[in-house]
């Protein structure tokens, strides 16, 4: 029901009704506070308690922080930890190219050599928390990698 009257606010460019347009808002708020991963989706839809979501979601960000830094050299983990806290900065921006003045005021490469690899590959088996990126003329897909 709700999607056919949806469908006829949209052909009609009319507003939907209040009390519908307020249940949409408040779920689309839910999938987006919630976001994609599973061990807080599933404690979302047992318990419907967004504190525990986010309780989880502080737990896993946590673990990443400690698997990030595990084998680095103890003078690299500062270093690993700020590249890694600086990256919703990073990505807030217009231009979103990674600059290490953002992650401390003055930084530069140098001081921060091999601190992004930690961040970009420090899980082999496909848990990429970063993924670099380098400009490219032309896009083409190569059937082989997928294999």
């Amino acid at each position: 029901m709700h999607i056919d009257y949806l469908r006829q606010c949209l052909d009609n460019e009319a507003p939907v009704d209040a009390s519908i347009h307020a249940r949409f808002r408040e779920l689309l708020h839910q999938y987006v506070i919630v976001g994609g991963i599973p061990e807080a989706v599933t404690a979302f839809l047992n318990t419907r308690q967004i504190g525990k979501v986010l309780s989880i979601q502080r737990r896993i960000v946590d673990e990443y922080k400690a698997d990030m830094v595990k084998y680095a050299l103890l003078a690299d983990k500062p270093k690993i930890r700020e590249c890694f806290e600086s990256i919703p900065s990073q990505l807030s921006r217009e231009y979103k190219k990674f600059t290490f003045s953002t992650v401390r005021p003055g930084g530069r490469g140098r001081d921060y050599v091999g601190s992004l690899q930690w961040i970009v590959f420090f899980d082999h088996y496909s848990n990429f928390y970063l993924n670099k990126c380098i400009f490219v003329g032309r896009l083409l897909v190569v059937a082989d990698a997928y294999e």
